[in-house]
């Protein structure tokens, strides 16, 4: 048995409309020393009898029907089992691979023998590869502070600002939608723009100060979860906590151990030319001001008093 340099490996159930298509892209490719493994996961359809054709014309295609359905990673786990290859690259029988695409992943992946495993993914390159060696730090900007903080944060935190707007706690701009998607688009401009004032400041500076934050506001939380639990104990809620007191207390004991660590690691972290620590508890302490300006100029609120009635005949 003769051992290629990738193993390709197609896993297919009831693929009849794609997978000749899929076979035949890895075929087409520019680097040649590889091996096609597929392992039908018992198909209902004409799979198996497609993926039997190229075994016949090709003696880089082997084809594997399972005695039994394995399952999506069951499936993949096996035709793993099965490979010769020192690379092993995934390929899902409905997908097309660019013909450059293993010579690609290869050449780089042997020229970087700390990388683990190569990506691929489908861009608007103008029909050239592009190959990113990605480090852990290069990941972190293009993904979490490209469109994923963006997307995952500003989306979801510009909905308090939104709540506290309607709730008078902050002035009714905040609370102004767009008229057609109902989007609080001033409270995402607000969120987008402090984001991306934060950019700069890196990873560890960035997670510290999360926690930090977080943390303070998580720990107000069980505070008060201790507190409604002695002098409210029959008090109606949704959710009870069980275990009683010790229950109360237990859930908390995690979160405030990982802010605990969160302290001692950022005083190492320097921000403004301060510790991270310090600039965390100055933005927790502006919060605070914030808070009691806030009441002091408005204490019945933001929102403006209901129009009162008038009188009929």
């Amino acid at each position: 048995m003769t051992s290629a340099l990738v193993s390709v490996l197609l896993t297919a159930y009831n693929r009849e409309e794609y997978v000749a298509a899929s076979i035949e892209s890895v075929l087409a490719q520019s680097c040649g020393d590889f091996e096609l493994i597929v392992t039908d996961d018992r198909s209902s359809d004409g799979t198996l009898s497609i993926a039997r054709e190229y075994e016949r014309k090709d003696p880089r295609v082997r084809v594997h029907a399972n005695e039994r359905n394995l399952g999506d990673y069951g499936n993949r786990n096996y035709a793993a089992s099965l490979a010769r290859g020192e690379f092993l690259k995934f390929h899902d029988s409905d997908d097309i691979m660019y013909p450059h695409c293993l010579e690609v992943m290869v050449r780089y992946l042997s020229a970087t023998p700390s990388a683990a495993f190569a990506l691929s993914a489908h861009r608007a390159w103008g029909g050239a590869p592009c190959p990113i060696i990605s480090t852990p730090h290069l990941s972190y900007q293009r993904e979490f502070l490209g469109f994923g903080m963006f997307n995952a944060l500003v989306m979801s935190y510009s909905r308090l600002p939104l709540a506290m707007a309607q709730d008078g706690m902050l002035p009714k701009v905040f609370g102004k939608l767009h008229p057609r998607s109902r989007a609080p688009w001033v409270t995402i401009l607000v969120c987008a723009t402090g984001w991306a004032m934060c950019l700069g400041l890196g990873f560890e500076r960035l997670i510290i100060i999360d926690i930090l934050l977080y943390g303070a506001s998580l720990s107000l939380e069980f505070v008060a979860l201790i507190v409604l639990r002695i002098r409210e104990p029959e008090l109606p809620r949704p959710f009870r906590v069980p275990g009683g007191m010790f229950g109360a207390v237990a859930v908390g004991i995690a979160p405030m151990l990982l802010l605990g660590f969160s302290v001692l690691r950022s005083q190492s972290e320097q921000v403004l030319g301060i510790s991270a620590f310090a600039f965390g508890m100055l933005l927790i302490a502006a919060g605070a001001v914030a808070y009691f300006l806030n009441v002091t100029l408005k204490p019945s609120g933001w929102s403006t008093a209901p129009d009162k009635p008038e009188p009929v005949a």
